[in-house]
């Protein structure tokens, strides 16, 4: 398990932890970085919101920003993202900063968050520099954006049940946008969720890291939010935010489990009402956890958004 956010640390010199203010230069480097990944990773919430999850550092080395994190098969091993640089000169300096830095710690270097161009962009500019692993734990699961809001034909017969079920039992049940009151509303209701149905679970107190900072940053970093309520009561809530031209990403999607349909009425609403636009939705990876990929899967994503790991060759 990572550490929180109050005992992380690294040995890296000159990398610090990501802070709300570095938003500004972070959207600058991400809209013009030479390599354009669909990995939900690449947008500033998730780096800001999921840093004591994943352990992200940052500094600036020339023109690219080099992003610290963790490698996937130990929690100890240092793992980088690629250099975020728009030119391939600046990639260039940023991956050999990288380099040197992990040699002196003892360290090959090992790449995170690989798309599928990237991976094919980065194997023909370095050509068996690196060895490319699929990582399955962290494809992005791809949604057409009118199949979660319809919830149509026989593969959602299932889903469409649960909703309509929810909106039957509760006749009251409203979908509003997130306000100030309502964000600390949900925060309340999301720790009660976790003390009631989760007691003591510390990947929970992790997640709740990221679900508090997304409900009170939410204005700052532009997300879009909606929550559920019956009678007034938070039933559930969500947020995220455009990725790219054609794709709005969910950061987070929370309900109360004790109300039959609730994350089904939720998701379909939320894709119906404020991902208008959009052709696609992305809901991130599975983690690797055997219920969160049943779950996707059982929502039948129209494609998966290979993720993949570099890891340098000596």
């Amino acid at each position: 398990m990572h550490q929180p956010i109050s005992a992380r640390k690294t040995a890296f010199p000159g990398f610090r932890e990501i802070r709300l203010e570095d938003q500004q230069l972070f959207r600058a480097q991400l809209e013009t970085m030479l390599f354009r990944p669909r990995l939900i990773s690449y947008c500033f919430s998730s780096f800001f919101l999921w840093q004591h999850w994943e352990n992200f550092f940052w500094k600036q080395q020339g023109k690219a920003l080099c992003i610290l994190t963790t490698s996937p098969d130990s929690p100890a091993r240092p793992a980088a993202l690629p250099p975020l640089a728009p030119d391939p000169e600046s990639f260039q300096q940023g991956l050999e900063h990288l380099l040197q830095l992990f040699h002196q710690q003892g360290e090959t270097l090992c790449l995170r968050e690989i798309d599928t161009d990237m991976k094919e962009q980065i194997s023909q500019r370095w050509p068996g520099r690196f060895r490319p692993e699929e990582y399955p734990a962290g494809n992005n699961y791809i949604y057409l954006r009118e199949a979660l809001a319809r919830l149509s034909g026989k593969g959602y017969a299932h889903k469409r049940n649960h909703r309509n079920y929810f909106f039957r039992s509760n006749p009251n049940w409203q979908l509003l946008p997130l306000t100030a009151t309502l964000a600390d509303s949900c925060s309340e209701a999301f720790r009660s969720w976790g003390e009631e149905l989760h007691p003591g679970s510390s990947a929970l107190q992790l997640e709740a890291i990221g679900v508090e900072k997304a409900l009170k940053h939410r204005e700052a970093l532009g997300l879009t939010g909606a929550a559920l309520l019956q009678a007034g009561k938070i039933i559930g809530f969500t947020l995220g935010e455009e990725l790219g031209r054609d794709c709005f990403c969910i950061h987070i999607e929370k309900a109360d489990s004790r109300f039959r349909g609730a994350y089904q009425a939720i998701n379909s609403l939320f894709a119906e009402k404020y991902c208008r636009g959009r052709t696609y939705i992305n809901r991130a990876e599975d983690e690797g956890d055997p219920g969160q990929r049943w779950a996707k899967e059982s929502y039948r994503p129209c494609r998966m958004e290979k993720n993949y790991i570099l890891w340098e060759q000596a």
